[in-house]
């Protein structure tokens, strides 16, 4: 008798001690992700994009299938690596050193436009979607993108992984102001665009 009132005790204690935690974890800020926000970045139509010069946006909007004007590509192999990219896409480039692919891979760069509103916002397409071995270099050049009235330190190069519905700002840049590029090591590749920094929109 002596035993089950001891289980009976024990077994209600446990029950409320179980129904006390439960209710006072609900409303916990610690437990569970009720509190915790995802980072995403900047929604696209909150930035305002930098335009490629108006000839560069005539040669685009006149590019065809023969004249690929703004786009190249090359076989980068395990053994060699590569640079693709140079004086046809405006100066923009992909340095990949040798490694950093696991196979022998076609990689393209191209300009693009970027956003919808009647705007040809300068944007740079790096291809495949993939993940290198090792870190890619990735070169971009700002000579072709309508910046003359503007100050080098209004405009910041962003970049999205998710087909462009948001975006983030590119940190620990090397900047060449001779050159007129900015350079990052990336481990993979993804789009890039030019944009006012958002404190120049503030």
């Amino acid at each position: 008798m002596k035993k089950k009132t001891i289980i009976i005790v024990v077994t209600l204690v446990m029950a409320v001690t179980l129904i006390i935690c439960l209710a006072g974890c609900e409303n916990s800020t610690v437990v569970g992700n009720t509190t915790a926000k995802p980072v995403f970045g900047i929604p696209a139509d909150q930035i305002t994009w930098v335009s490629w010069k108006p000839d560069v946006i005539d040669l685009l909007m006149n590019a065809n299938s023969l004249n690929k004007i703004g786009e190249t590509g090359q076989m980068i192999t395990i053994t060699a690596g590569g640079i693709v990219g140079g004086n046809i896409t405006f100066g923009n480039t992909v340095y990949v050193p040798p490694g950093a692919v696991p196979a022998n891979t076609y990689i393209e760069v191209g300009v693009v436009c970027v956003d919808g509103k009647e705007q040809c916002g300068s944007g740079i397409d790096f291809l495949p979607n993939m993940q290198f071995l090792t870190d890619v270099k990735i070169t971009l050049s700002w000579e072709s993108v309508d910046v003359d009235s503007l100050n080098a330190d209004d405009f910041e190069v962003f970049y999205s992984d998710d087909d462009g519905l948001s975006w983030f700002e590119i940190d620990d840049l090397e900047i060449d102001y001779d050159a007129m590029t900015i350079a990052v090591w990336q481990d993979h590749f993804t789009r890039y665009a030019w944009g006012l920094s958002i404190s120049a929109n503030l």
